[in-house]
């Protein structure tokens, strides 16, 4: 009898433990000291979720001060703007990319630390099969791994003096920590977003989840000065160059 109370005395504490470990428990990621470059957003809408917690918005001026505001709707949910959409663990929301995308990028309106952990309070799931009555993909969810981290976020707004935060001292500024998730070579379209933690860290304030613009490469050396030999022995080049010398 007190082989089993031991026992499980231990493993309600390996519970509680696990439940409330900060995040991210996946440490594999880059964090860049700098900022997200908007441009390289691609779409993505908030389109329906299991629960709202409640909804918010971040100061004009960048502190990461806590704000509700009942005035939200999904909308919040879909742009750079401050204005958040709570999801409370095992709440999650879906959002819809209109297409495939390799990688995803999103912000949360930070709200208090420890960071980077409370700016990392949160997991990534993509799929394409999506059943829109459900809220749910009717296969399995596939998980995302947390690839880099924009230290600043994706605006300057708030930062003060040499040292970028918010109150010019301690204080981070409400968009930073924008990170990006990538699924390993696969492309999805429809993307969850929930919490897996307990404690402080179960109530994403969720800003934005987009699509990432894939990187066109720029063309090899080797390519251009092939395209280069071609070019100049065509039929078509000798012609102009004929033509030219013609008149």
């Amino acid at each position: 009898m007190k082989k089993t109370l031991i026992y499980t005395i231990i493993l309600v504490f390996m519970a509680a433990t696990i439940i409330t470990a900060d995040p991210p428990d996946d440490t594999n990621y880059v964090m860049i000291d700098g900022y997200w470059n908007l441009n390289d957003n691609g779409a993505g809408t908030l389109m329906c979720w299991t629960n709202i917690g409640q909804f918010g918005h971040g100061p004009a001026n960048g502190d990461d001060t806590w704000i509700s505001d009942p005035g939200g709707d999904k909308t919040w949910g879909d742009e750079f703007d401050r204005k958040w959409v709570q999801l409370v663990n095992p709440n999650y929301g879906v959002w819809d990319l209109t297409t495939e995308y390799a990688e995803v990028v999103v912000a949360l309106n930070q709200d208090h630390g420890p960071y980077p952990a409370e700016a990392l309070e949160y997991k990534i799931w993509g799929c394409n099969n999506f059943d829109h009555t459900k809220c749910d993909c009717v296969d399995p969810w596939i998980l995302a791994d947390l690839d880099r981290v924009y230290k600043h976020g994706w605006s300057t707004v708030g930062e003060t003096g040499t040292i970028i935060y918010c109150d010019g001292v301690t204080s981070f500024c409400n968009d930073d920590f924008t990170a990006v998730w990538d699924f390993n070579g696969s492309s999805y379209r429809y993307i969850k977003l929930q919490s897996v933690w307990g404690g402080s860290y179960n109530e994403p304030e969720v800003d934005v989840v987009k699509g990432v613009k894939p990187t066109i490469p720029a063309p090899e050396f080797g390519s251009l000065m092939a395209a280069l030999a071609i070019l100049l022995s065509s039929p078509a080049f000798a012609y102009l160059i004929v033509k030219k010398t013609r008149k």
